[in-house]
This record gives C-alpha cells, sequence and structure tokens, in this order.
C-alpha cells in the first residue's frame, strides 16, 4: 500500500513538475493573448449600495468582432456573476431608481434600443420600442419616465426613394441629426420635446426635475465641434432659451445640486479661446457669466462630479504618465491631489446619496478592474478580477523616463522593457501617439495599436514618448505645435532615442519607429527626413496637408495647427507635408490604413505610399476593408499586428516570419 501511495505522489510530482514547466514554456505574452482579455468598462453602482452592475467587452472570434455584456457584482461578498450573453451587445448600464433592475442600451433589433433586465437576472426585456438609433437616456427621480436622445428616423418616402436607389444627396447633409425625446412608462406614450434646427450632442435633467440643459449643434457633423452651445429646456412651459455664444466645445455639462450653475468641460482657456488643456467652467443661470474653475491648473481634466452639497468638485487630471483623482472646493478654491500611483483611473461614478465612488483602474501590471472607495479615501477596494489567468504570465517592466531636448526642455515618456532584461543594447520600437492631444500613460498595455506586452517578450524594448503637443504638461507644451507641426515634437522623439543610445538600453543598429493617426504622420516625417531607423510602420498617417484639408472629416483643427487654411496658406501646408520630401526617404516603410477612414482618409496613405514607392524605397501597402479610423474587426486587428512585426523583424534581424506561425 505504501508503494501505491508513493508511487500515485511521485506521479503527482512529476506532473505538477511537467505543468510547472508547460506554464514557463507558455507563459510568454503572445498576439492571441490581445483577444483573451476582458475589458472592464462603465461601473455603476446600485441606489442602496449593495451591488455594481458594468460592462465587459470581449472578443466574439466566431463573429469577427468585440462584443459587450452586462455583468454584476455584490459588494459585500465579492459574487460576480454575468447578466447578458449572445450574439448582441450591450452598453451604457443605468439603474432604475428603485433598484429593481438595469436598463441598458442594445444592439438587438434593427436600431439600439432601451432593455432592462432584473437585478437578480433572467430574460432581458424591451423598455419600449423605437423606430430610430437611441444614444443615451437618463430616468426621472420617479422612475416613471425616461428621456434620451435619438436619431431622426427616415421618412417613408426618404426609405422608398433609398430602396429604388434614387438616394443621390447633398455632401454634408446625409447625416439624421438628433434630438430629445420623453417616454412615459406607465401611459407607454412618448414624444418629441424639442425639434430646433440643431443636432443635440448630450443632455442633464435638473435635481429639481424642472428643466432641461442640452448641448447643440448646428448638425451632426464632427467639424461642428466647436459650433456647440448650452440650451435650456424649461419641461412644463416647453419654452426653450440659447444660454451661450461662445465658440467653444462644451461637454460632459452637469447640474449643481442645487439646480443654480450648470458645470461643463472645455479643452478652452480661461478667457474662452479654444485649443487648450480641458478645463472644469461654471455657468451661473442668474447671471450668465461663465468662470473657469481650474484657471492656473497645470493638467488635463478627464471626467468630473458634483458631491451631494455641491460644495466639492472631484475630477480625474491626466498627469502625462499617470491620471490621478483631484478635489476642488468650489467656494475656497483650492486644489488638492487624492490619489497617487502608477496607474490609469477611468469611468467614475459617484453615489451622493451614499457618497461612494465606483470606478475603473489600470497598472501596468493588471487591466482594468472595478474598484469602490469614498471620495476623500481612495484606497479602493478592489471588486472585480476579471483577468485572473495573467498572474500565470510573464509581464514587462514599467519605468517613467526623463531627458532633454535640444533646447533644455525636459521630456517625459514611458520605457517598457522585457522581464529580466540583459544589461546589453536591446532592439527598440519607437512608438508615437495619437492625438496629438493625447499622452501615453501607465496601464497594462492590450491594445492592437500598440501590444508592448508582445515587443517585450520577444526582446524588444518600447520607448513610447510623450512629445511636444502632447497633453497632462499645460497648454504651453499642448499647443506648441501651433504654426511648427514637426519641429519641437519631432526634437523630442529622436533626443529620446539618443538619450536610450547613451545610456546603453537601445541598440542604435536595430531601431524601428511606428505609431497610428498622429503617430503615422510623425512616423511618415521621420522616415523622410532621418535614415536612423531600420523599419517604419505608418498607420492611418498624413501625407499632404494640402489635400488632407478637403479629405478628412474634420478641418478646424488643421486651421488651428496651421493657422488658416491651405487655400490661403499653400506654401506652408506643403512646406510641413511628408510628401514633399519622399525622395530622401531610404526607411524600408509599412503603410496600414482602413479603406473608409473619414479622419485621415485613405488617399493620404496612398500618396505617401506611391512616393515611396517611386523612388525605390521598399514599402508595402495594407488596406483593411470595411473599417474606419481604427481597426475594429478581430481578424484585421490580429492580421496588423502580426504583419508589422513580420516587416521589423525582417529589417532589422533578417528573420521570416509565416504570419500563421506568430502565436
Amino acid at each position: 500500500m505504501r508503494l501505491v501511495i508513493s508511487t500515485f505522489l511521485f506521479s503527482l510530482f512529476l506532473a505538477a513538475n511537467l505543468f510547472s514547466q508547460t506554464v514557463a514554456h507558455t507563459s510568454q505574452f503572445g498576439f492571441q493573448d490581445i483577444f483573451k482579455i476582458k475589458h472592464v468598462s462603465s461601473p455603476r453602482l446600485s441606489p442602496d449600495g449593495q451591488f455594481v452592475g458594468f460592462v465587459v467587452r470581449e472578443a466574439d472570434t466566431a463573429q469577427n468582432k468585440w462584443i459587450r455584456h452586462l455583468w454584476r457584482i455584490t459588494v459585500s461578498t465579492g459574487e460576480t456573476i454575468q447578466l447578458t450573453r449572445g450574439k448582441n451587445s450591450e452598453y451604457r448600464p443605468r439603474w432604475s431608481p428603485d433598484g429593481s433592475y438595469l436598463a441598458f442600451l442594445s444592439t438587438r433589433g434593427e436600431h439600439p434600443n432601451i432593455y432592462k433586465i432584473s437585478n437578480s437576472g433572467g430574460e432581458a426585456q424591451k423598455l419600449f420600442d423605437h423606430p430610430a438609433d437611441i444614444i443615451s437616456f437618463q430616468f426621472d427621480k420617479s422612475g416613471s419616465t425616461i428621456y434620451f436622445l435619438a436619431r431622426d428616423s427616415l421618412s417613408k418616402q426618404e426609405v422608398t426613394q433609398r430602396e429604388k436607389k434614387n438616394d443621390a444627396y447633398f455632401y454634408d447633409q446625409d447625416k439624421q441629426p438628433v434630438h430629445l425625446w420623453r417616454y412615459d412608462l406607465p401611459s407607454r406614450t412618448g414624444e418629441l420635446i424639442n425639434q430646433d434646427n440643431y443636432s443635440v450632442r448630450e443632455f442633464a435633467l435638473s435635481p429639481d426635475q424642472r428643466q432641461i440643459a442640452f448641448v447643440a449643434a448646428p448638425s451632426p457633423r464632427e467639424d461642428d465641434y466647436l459650433k456647440r452651445e448650452i440650451y435650456l429646456l424649461n419641461l412644463n412651459s416647453k419654452t426653450e432659451k440659447q444660454l451661450t455664444r461662445n465658440g467653444i466645445a462644451e461637454r460632459q455639462i452637469k447640474w449643481s445640486p442645487d439646480s443654480r450653475y450648470l458645470s461643463f468641460t472645455s479643452d478652452a482657456s480661461s478667457q474662452l479661446a479654444t485649443y487648450y488643456q480641458d478645463s472644469i467652467f461654471l455657468l451661473d443661470l442668474q447671471t450668465g457669466t461663465i468662470v473657469d474653475l481650474l484657471p492656473d491648473f497645470a493638467y488635463q481634466v478627464f471626467q468630473y462630479f458634483w458631491t451631494r452639497r455641491g460644495r466639492d468638485i472631484y475630477f480625474l487630471a491626466n498627469m502625462g504618465v499617470n491620471t490621478q483623482l483631484f478635489r476642488l472646493n468650489r467656494k475656497a478654491g483650492g486644489v488638492q491631489q487624492v490619489t497617487t500611483g502608477d496607474h490609469e483611473i477611468r469611468t467614475p461614478h459617484y453615489c451622493p446619496e451614499l457618497n461612494r465612488l465606483v470606478y475603473t483602474e489600470s497598472t501596468p501590471f493588471r487591466p482594468f478592474d472595478v474598484r469602490i472607495a469614498t471620495p476623500k479615501n481612495m484606497d479602493g477596494k478592489l471588486l472585480s478580477s476579471m483577468n485572473s489567468w495573467l498572474e500565470l504570465v510573464e509581464k514587462a517592466d514599467y519605468q517613467t523616463i526623463h531627458w532633454k531636448s535640444p533646447d533644455g526642455h525636459q521630456v517625459e515618456g514611458i520605457l517598457i522593457s522585457p522581464a529580466n532584461a540583459p544589461q546589453k543594447p536591446l532592439p527598440l520600437i519607437v512608438q508615437l501617439h495619437g492625438g496629438p492631444e493625447s499622452s501615453y500613460r501607465n496601464y497594462f498595455g492590450s491594445s492592437w495599436a500598440t501590444y508592448p506586452q508582445i515587443w517585450a517578450a520577444h526582446g524588444y524594448v518600447v520607448f513610447q514618448p510623450n512629445y511636444r503637443g502632447s497633453t497632462g504638461y499645460g497648454d504651453q507644451v499642448m499647443r506648441s505645435i501651433i504654426g511648427h507641426y514637426f519641429e519641437k515634437d519631432i526634437d523630442d522623439i529622436i533626443s529620446g532615442v539618443d538619450y536610450l543610445v547613451a545610456q546603453g538600453i537601445a541598440d542604435p543598429a536595430k531601431m524601428a519607429v511606428m505609431g497610428w493617426s498622429a503617430g503615422g504622420h510623425l512616423t511618415n516625417w521621420i522616415v523622410t527626413h532621418f535614415q536612423r531607423f531600420k523599419a517604419a510602420c505608418s498607420g492611418a498617417g498624413g501625407a499632404n496637408w494640402y489635400s488632407f484639408y478637403a479629405q478628412t472629416d474634420v478641418q478646424f483643427i488643421r486651421e488651428i495647427w496651421h493657422q488658416g487654411p491651405p487655400y490661403s496658406r499653400q506654401d506652408y501646408y506643403m512646406k510641413k507635408s511628408p510628401v514633399t520630401y519622399v525622395k530622401q526617404a531610404k526607411t524600408p516603410t509599412l503603410i496600414l490604413c482602413g479603406e473608409q477612414d473619414r479622419r485621415v482618409p485613405f488617399p493620404q496613405s496612398l500618396e505617401m505610399y506611391r512616393g515611396l514607392k517611386r523612388y525605390g524605397t521598399p514599402t508595402k501597402f495594407a488596406a483593411f476593408p470595411r473599417e474606419d479610423h481604427g481597426l475594429r474587426e478581430i481578424r484585421h486587428q490580429l492580421y496588423k499586428m502580426r504583419l508589422e512585426f513580420q516587416w521589423v523583424e525582417k529589417h532589422l534581424f533578417n528573420r521570416d516570419w509565416e504570419l500563421n506561425d506568430l502565436k
């Protein structure tokens, strides 16, 4: 009997040893792992504080797309259950005022509509049927009325005409505007409550339930961004009043608890000039005055919320490589940083009656999960753990670094290295973020756009510089590219590479550069002005600012950067266009773009490709059917990552990879 037991124990030991070896062998992060990660967002605390509903986005490889479903956590026990399933997505969860069910939007059916599901689970039911896309909604305090935004539906005549292919249209007038509706649940009746000549972007019901404030622009076009204004709708008289005429983009409109003030965020200065870092503004409904609540604040404001009595406003701010929570004492005017550490905080939901806050947080070593806390004491309790399998995966090391640009400006960025990296120069991947009004920050890198964990797992060091033009470093840094695109931003990037080479971190003979959108613009400029990189990957990058202006769906931002339209600054636009210098390019460059890209349209990538090819620079152009500015289809995302990796490996090491062999 002892022999049998000993043999059994030895078998267990052998199996465990083999398993540990298998884990060690398969624990490096791979391409397929990107699609195993569950992305957590939109937490909502129930009115009684006992539950949190949230959204989890997962890859559905059979459908070739990402699907969002609703989950629910019991705060006291941590019990986590999935509430919805199926082939369609659910998003924007909102608790009913009595907490008995979660309402949400879903793509089930012909149009997104509002559904509900019991807190205890079961089958979801449509709250009511609306004939066009519902975009957002809000309950009144009683829970008997729902206010919602919906896109205007086509008339029967328009539908008939389209079916007959008699569907010519006037350009810039082909999008249906959005208007505000009200639906009474007990009587099952709905009504359109505003139908003026504008398109509503967002709204907020006042705490006293008497008024709705909303933001509207002349049309739903993206280029009407700066034409947003705030309006006030009296729900009893149904009269409207326009409150602002200032030419800045108001967003995140909220009421003070006493219904006297409206607050909003805008990328504007205290003098209401545009193209600054986002701040919080206060509109006094009695006097009509607008005040910047953070006139001297150095960082970019993200989301915010009022406390119950209106004394404090808490807000998330981008501090460059980290996002932190701050407290603004509205009466005293002081600002206090509440959180610290290397992390990214997102999507806060504050329940004023309970003084409790739920939010999502990620670190360089953990994807986003749900936490709960009080705003003053943000040592949040971790509620969810949706990616525990990553505990067995070897993760890259993150480090915040600083260096000096040629003019003495100190630049910040993130260096991502292989775990237990050898003390010798490593091949370098330079990744350039989009925007450029953005920044690289300290959260778990799991995007098809950058995938730093995969590069690090293959022995590369990844450099993510927050070059000038980035947010999180003050208005002067962000605005420094106005009239100076491809100047100080390029200096910051190249000096960062020099710093890594001088420190013995990067191998100067094994370097590649890549980026998407504004990162693609920068990549195109670098390959036409430098021969330091052995490979480049330009995703959705601009080549010719002159033609770009007419092709894109957003013109105003180009006029800000280049101080006017191309028709009055032709020489400047061409001077700043990478394609002007394409004869100088030597770096093997992979071009990537979605065929339906409206932001940085497909012809921009084609211009760059044609120029590189004409003058003999090694190049390929990967086009993605059906895709807009960002890739949405799973197979396209996987192909893009593998193709970039294959391109870099070929030109840095002369290694030939079959795409399907890249796991």
